[in-house]
């Protein structure tokens, strides 16, 4: 259920919501604007619950690296979801810091 309370991941495996969103979100709202707080925690959430589904597959398979549970991350599982967010947002970043390369 944790896919279907996030947007941007809802967006990708949900069709009829993808249709939805598009129809009814234009360009200028809040969740396109990469440096809007709120696009921001929104997209932390998605990256925090991949890494969630991806803590329950590790634990499951027994594979040896332990980020957290199903539930919540752990220290190490946090580190590795933050990094993710910094590096798919420094080429905003760039961009903001850079405006004309």
């Amino acid at each position: 259920l944790d896919c279907l309370n996030d947007p941007g991941i809802r967006y990708l495996s949900d069709s009829n919501y993808k249709k939805q969103w598009d129809e009814t979100i234009d360009d200028d709202h809040w969740s396109n604007d990469h440096f809007d707080h709120r696009a921001k925690s929104m997209y932390w959430n998605d990256v925090s619950t991949d890494f969630r589904h991806l803590a329950v597959d590790a634990l499951e398979s027994g594979y040896p690296v332990d980020i957290g549970t199903g539930e919540k991350l752990n220290k190490k599982g946090e580190a590795l979801a933050l990094s993710n967010v910094v590096s798919d947002y420094a080429r905003y970043d760039l961009e903001k810091l850079f405006p004309d390369n």
